[in-house]
């Protein structure tokens, strides 16, 4: 069985400017919808990762896209307010979804194949999402597993 950790699993997707903007939007709107039913089935690690892969795919894809400067204000700060919701529900989320984490790895521990990465039977492991020493020392404000703050960095250049 092959390890997932929440690092990989909310990693930034380039934007391919061939894909309409529309296009980007419609798959925010998706993940919101997932979002939703992990929401209902209290299944917080793979809501975390889901929000996560919105939030980056709403500061960092998107915006890089040739078209978002043509969207009109309105649009932008609709986009933003969600966007905003997402982050606060993240920062709710985060000692929940480490203090599960943990207890998978206690409780799995013996279950390791060697690779620092630990297997388990029924459920893939997963890893918060950590800054990276580079990210750290690109940010020296920051401490590590502060991810949110990164994204709230990138709200500044979002919805412009």
């Amino acid at each position: 069985m092959r390890a997932i950790n929440i690092n990989a699993s909310a990693r930034r997707v380039e934007v391919d400017n061939r894909l309409s903007l529309h296009y980007y939007y419609r798959i925010a709107d998706n993940l919101l919808k997932q979002a939703s039913i992990y929401r209902e089935e209290k299944n917080l690690i793979d809501l975390y990762i889901i929000l996560l892969r919105y939030s980056s795919l709403m500061c960092e894809t998107i915006p890089s896209h040739r078209d978002y400067h043509a969207l009109l204000p309105k649009e932008k700060s609709t986009f933003r307010k969600k966007l905003l919701d997402v982050i606060d529900e993240l920062e709710s989320l985060k000692s929940d979804v480490q203090r599960q984490v943990d207890e998978l790895n206690r409780g799995h521990i013996d279950q390791s194949d060697g690779s620092g990465q630990i297997m388990y039977p029924a459920r893939k492991s997963r890893q918060i999402f950590t800054l990276s020493r580079h990210q750290a020392e690109l940010h020296p404000n920051l401490h590590r597993n502060k991810v949110l703050n990164i994204v709230k960095l990138n709200l500044r250049s979002c919805c412009r």
